[in-house]
């Protein structure tokens, strides 16, 4: 059987894990980036220690002040983001001359023939890892599997900073067990609608036919039904040199 072949790297609250890593003193306190000219600020990236008190993205920061007073608030640094996504692309350019930067710490490589060189794809999704956090400062969750999104969906059940491996012939048990809001496509809407009928883990989802499930969702609900079975009908279209930024 074929090895996985597609990594997806997930750097968790990318901009407030740059900010902890080029201000260490911030390590292990409840901050967060939050733009300053808005009129409502609004929480970009909580840290990992202000999502443990409470606080998360899109939250307004008076409300994530109620809750932790001592809350440090940080403006976003343009420039900091835009040196780290270079230095990220120059890290996983190493690995594969195929890969798609989304940005904001989402990363996929397309490992497909590369095991003469660097071994299994799971080893050099762990040095991958490794090498991130010794240049960077930062951890990410990483995850190998057939395809990008179950790939995405394994750095979603390991996050922030977990290794998962999920093999083509474990993927529909892998899948089965995982809450459904972790699958791409389904935001807090659609999650509740879900919980409402009683779909709470993806299995159940992916057992629905299209009858059933288009009663509920509508026409997007065979594709959704699809992603739950881990069949990713996207091509893996890596980025052009002007999309390196």
């Amino acid at each position: 059987m074929d090895e996985p072949s597609i990594i997806h790297v997930n750097i968790v609250d990318y901009a407030s894990a740059l900010a902890q890593a080029k201000d260490t003193q911030l390590k292990g306190r409840p901050f967060v980036i939050a733009a300053e000219q808005a009129s409502r600020r609004i929480v970009l990236s909580p840290s990992q220690q202000a999502r443990k008190e409470g606080i998360s993205r899109g939250m307004s920061v008076l409300q994530a002040q109620r809750i932790v007073p001592s809350l440090i608030v940080l403006a976003p640094d343009a420039k900091l983001i835009t040196q780290a996504n270079a230095a990220l692309q120059g890290i996983v350019d190493h690995y594969s001359p195929s890969t798609l930067n989304e940005q904001g710490g989402h990363l996929y490589l397309d490992m497909s023939g590369t095991r003469r060189l660097f071994g299994p794809t799971v080893d050099s999704a762990l040095r991958l890892k490794e090498e991130i956090q010794s240049q960077m400062g930062v951890d990410a969750a990483v995850a190998v599997a057939s395809n990008k999104l179950v790939a995405k969906i394994g750095t979603r059940a390991v996050r922030p900073y977990g290794m998962a491996q999920i093999r083509l012939d474990e993927t529909p048990s892998f899948l089965a067990a995982q809450e459904v809001s972790l699958l791409t496509g389904v935001g807090p809407a659609t999650t509740s609608l879900l919980k409402a009928v009683g779909i709470t883990q993806i299995g159940e989802l992916a057992r629905l036919s299209d009858e059933e499930v288009i009663a509920f969702l509508g026409p997007r609900g065979i594709r959704l039904r699809d992603n739950a079975r881990g069949i990713d009908a996207a091509p893996f279209l890596p980025a052009s040199p002007t999309q390196r930024t």
